[in-house]
């Protein structure tokens, strides 16, 4: 987690950072954030650091616990349940407004972005790449203008949702079925198919619902036989 320290904030690069850390996965829901190693490895001093934790807990993707100092966000199993219903009702009406308002170079593009994820899948790109292409879908998806207030009630959810979004495809053959999901659902967008494009769209959200639940649930019965 080296900074490179621009003529941009300083704050926001140690900010872009730590989300990236946390959004991959690689600190964890629960894992206190020590502030004095994470100085050392980033050379940056306590007040920065400080700085962009604050704004990190505004964001929801950090947790300050009395004694404890920072923890990464954890994501309970009701709440979990709800974000996928309004992320799944969202992203449903979402496909079809596109089906309906899109021109045949936005489902162009769109194609484009999905034939991406499936080569990035194919290649074994990194998580973050792979977020990356995922979210190009979504940005010609929730671009055109029908979709303004669906994409604004998605951006309130969508910390919460790009780590649920990075634990259920770095669950090993997820992204194999992620790509099979998407491609059908531009499938049926290609094909102006508005009742079967936005059923396709939320089967892939609560297959996508299915596999965190599990992920969690296993978490769970793990902790518990440790204990």
């Amino acid at each position: 987690m080296k900074v490179v320290r621009q003529t941009s904030s300083l704050r926001f690069q140690i900010q872009e950072a730590l989300r990236e850390e946390i959004l991959s996965g690689r600190l964890k829901p629960g894992q206190r954030l020590v502030e004095q190693d994470l100085c050392n490895e980033m050379d940056i001093s306590r007040t920065s650091l400080r700085e962009a934790i604050r704004s990190l807990e505004a964001e929801g993707l950090l947790t300050l616990v009395p004694h404890r100092g920072a923890v990464v966000a954890s994501v309970e199993l009701p709440d979990v349940r709800q974000i996928y219903q309004v992320r799944g009702a969202l992203e449903a009406l979402a496909t079809s407004n596109f089906v309906v308002s899109s021109t045949d170079e936005e489902i162009a593009e769109l194609a484009n972005a999905v034939e991406e994820l499936r080569i990035a899948a194919s290649r074994n790109l990194s998580g973050k790449e792979i977020r990356e292409i995922k979210q190009r879908f979504y940005d010609i998806l929730l671009g055109i203008s029908e979709n303004r207030i669906v994409k604004e009630q998605l951006d309130k959810l969508n910390n919460r949702i790009s780590m649920l979004r990075t634990l259920s495809m770095g669950r090993p053959g997820r992204l194999k079925f992620t790509v099979i999901e998407i491609e059908e659902i531009v499938e049926a967008i290609k094909k102006r198919d508005r009742a079967r494009a936005s059923e396709a769209a939320l089967k892939h959200i609560e297959n996508s619902e299915k596999n965190v639940v599990e992920l969690l649930l296993m978490k769970s019965g793990e902790k518990q036989n440790n204990h």
